[in-house]
């Protein structure tokens, strides 16, 4: 089992939002936020903004981190994202992440599959790769 850790992003243009959380103290309540529509990640997301005690100002919801990472960069609110997708997104140069008091709790990243598919030489050689860790 692998952790994967959840990042609270906003966007580095020269824009009102991200002007507003570049301060030290956020004032999260007056923020847009893009959330998640459904998912573990809107439920972690969730339990974060009780966390912070913030009622967030909805902008959109969207399906997908990757949607999530690209709405941040184009300036409609700040959200939430696995590193691993910021890493990997095409617009990560226009995202900063934020440094809030609390962090998100990350994901736990496991591996599973039917028993039957085991012998399945591709199956097989990703899990070999996989338990490894």
């Amino acid at each position: 089992m692998q952790e994967v850790p959840l990042k609270i992003i906003g966007p580095n243009t020269n824009s009102d939002l991200a002007i507003a959380i570049q301060s030290e103290d956020i004032d999260w309540q007056s923020l847009p936020f893009v959330m998640p529509e459904s998912g573990p990640i809107r439920f972690k997301f969730e339990k974060w903004l009780k966390s912070m005690n913030i009622k967030p100002n909805i902008y959109a919801s969207v399906s997908g981190h990757e949607a999530l990472v690209s709405m941040v960069a184009l300036g409609c609110g700040v959200s939430i994202a696995p590193q691993l997708v910021i890493d990997a997104s095409p617009v990560k140069s226009k995202i900063s992440v934020l440094k809030p008091n609390v962090n998100p709790e990350p994901f736990e990243l496991g591996v599973c599959c039917h028993n039957n598919k085991k012998t399945n030489e591709i199956v097989a050689a990703f899990l070999t790769c996989a338990l490894k860790e």
